[in-house]
């Protein structure tokens, strides 16, 4: 799953399509709604740091460049099972900005909850 950029992009809640552009370098269309509000995006996924399973560090610009983030997915073995390990940093800037200070922060957990419920679930 760390291997296939679209696998992965499946199991990030919202994303609609994933465009490989290289081996590192992805597009990915993302829907993500928040309460009442949603937004359709485009996103510039880059491989910061990739090993094979067991860790993807990857680093996100949106293309309207109003976002970017940093996502973290580890993978470790546990007692006979995966344990799967996700950190995420948002930042937000220009319009976006006050939308996901005020509610996307709330939300966040939830999403990544989702996504991780998603991971193992690929994974089972």
């Amino acid at each position: 799953m760390l291997n296939d950029p679209i696998t992965l992009g499946k199991a990030v809640p919202g994303c609609e399509e994933v465009t490989i552009l290289s081996e590192n370098e992805w597009k990915w269309r993302v829907k993500l709604t928040v309460g009442v509000v949603s937004r359709r995006m485009e996103a510039i996924a880059r491989v910061l740091e990739k090993k094979p399973m067991s860790c993807l560090s990857i680093k996100l610009d949106s293309v309207e460049n109003d976002f970017k983030a940093t996502l973290a997915l580890g993978l470790e073995n546990a007692a006979g099972s995966t344990r799967v390990k996700f950190t995420a940093n948002i930042e937000a800037r220009g319009p976006f900005q006050m939308i996901v200070n005020q509610m996307i922060k709330g939300q966040l957990d939830k999403l990544l909850v989702e996504f991780a419920s998603n991971v193992s679930k690929k994974l089972s």
